[in-house]
């Protein structure tokens, strides 16, 4: 019985067995159709061949990405800085990008003054006196004879009128004056 069933087994059981659905067709193995790789974001450039996976094609990967054309999402905005000591620096004349923002800002005070960065939104520095609240988007102390280093490059702040570091001698910082207290400043907004 057993060898019976044994010799059914063998000579019925492919047939008995699901349709298995035929492959999608594959190029040869070892064309570059089939062995490509795609690199998002990388236009252009040549299909680069991988055979295997030790890397025994990895040169020809690398020459297929260093001669691609690379396409960045958002440019770079350049940093910007005052050639003297100034009061304020308009970082950004129009509203940051949504990706972008405000990145960083870093001011060297000039005088013995102590008082206070601030992060305004606006196109241009304000008038001297109050500063409307809503505009203040960030502020930090600025020690006398030292600096003040703002740092937002993983979470920039958006502005929706421009960018504009000030640096101000008053007691608060929802306060704008100069006369007093000068600095060398520099930052990046986008």
């Amino acid at each position: 019985m057993r060898l019976f069933l044994a010799l059914w087994l063998l000579l019925c059981g492919p047939a008995l067995a699901q349709p298995v659905a035929p492959a999608a067709p594959t190029a040869p193995a070892g064309t570059s159709a089939a062995n490509a790789v795609a690199v998002q974001g990388v236009t252009g450039g040549v299909a680069a061949p991988v055979t295997d996976s030790t890397g025994a094609n990895f040169a020809s990967v690398v020459t297929a990405i260093a001669n691609a054309a690379l396409t960045p999402t958002t440019a770079a905005a350049p940093a910007v800085s005052a050639s003297a000591s100034v009061t304020s620096l308009v970082l950004k004349a129009s509203a940051t990008i949504s990706t972008g923002g405000v990145k960083y800002f870093h001011a060297e005070n000039a005088t013995s003054t102590a008082g206070y960065c601030i992060l305004y939104n606006g196109s241009s520095a304000p008038s001297t006196g109050a500063l409307t609240a809503a505009n203040v988007l960030a502020f930090q102390k600025l020690p006398a004879s030292t600096y003040c280093d703002w740092n937002a490059t993983n979470i920039p702040i958006a502005a929706s009128s421009g960018a504009v570091v000030l640096v101000s001698s008053a007691a608060t910082p929802f306060t704008y004056t100069t006369g007093v207290i000068t600095a060398a400043i520099y930052g990046l907004a986008q």
